[in-house]
């Protein structure tokens, strides 16, 4: 007896191959092919003659249209995923382009991943409203934001989700400067919400952490002390 598995992947073949088996149903096709009287090697040869029998021709309906751009268009930016996504984008790809179909339950994921490739790098970012985010991967491995709220001269960062990365780009990238000018005003690093209490990172308006991590310039003792107008050591 095949398994289930296996009768219900005929079954999904013969539905795509009826016009070639001469059939007018699915039950017909199975009935024809005995399915429930062959065992498990049989049923395996059974599906890999059905294989290489061609698909039925499909007539091109909207609907399917848009399954079809929606798969090329993730097909297009696979390279383009974060490396764990790769090979689960690359399977949804693959097992529509020889089964014409995914479920229900994977289509979301089709539009998710698709979609993911054009979300900006992790970091912090000006909104076109004015709102600084923090653009960062979450647990569940989508990209979304949080976005910075000052209250009593303290930042928090607040979930936003995504839907504030609706037309940002990476020209929205925080600057330098404008890291800078929020850390001198309000005391504390805009990336990392620590209080800034050395003379450098007083100096900077971020710490030594966050310059490296966004490439921004972290000055000397001596560029310190002249931004903050106080002696030199010598």
């Amino acid at each position: 007896m095949p398994s289930t598995n296996q009768i219900n992947f005929i079954r999904s073949l013969v539905g795509d191959r009826l016009q070639a088996l001469s059939c007018e149903s699915v039950e017909e096709a199975i009935e024809r092919l005995q399915v429930e009287r062959l065992d498990g090697k049989q049923a395996s040869s059974v599906i890999d003659s059905l294989l290489k029998i061609e698909r039925d021709p499909v007539e091109v309906t909207p609907a399917i249209a848009a399954e079809v751009e929606a798969i090329e268009a993730l097909a297009a930016v696979i390279e383009d995923l974060p490396e764990r996504d790769q090979e689960f984008a690359s399977s949804l790809v693959s097992q529509y382009r020889s089964r014409g179909r995914l479920s229900e339950k994977q289509w979301p994921h089709v539009h998710r991943l698709a979609s993911k490739s054009s979300d900006p790098e992790n970091g912090m970012y000006r909104h076109p409203d004015g709102r600084i985010l923090r653009v960062y991967i979450s647990n569940n491995g989508n990209t979304v934001t949080k976005t910075l709220v000052i209250e009593d001269g303290k930042g928090r960062l607040d979930y936003t989700g995504r839907a504030p990365l609706a037309g940002l780009t990476a020209e929205h990238r925080l600057t330098e400067k404008e890291a800078a000018q929020i850390g001198r005003t309000h005391g504390f690093c805009v990336a990392c919400l620590r209080r800034l209490d050395e003379d450098r990172s007083l100096a900077a308006g971020y710490g030594p952490t966050c310059a490296k991590a966004n490439d921004w310039h972290y000055p000397s003792a001596a560029e310190a002390a002249s931004i903050l107008n106080r002696p030199t050591n010598v």
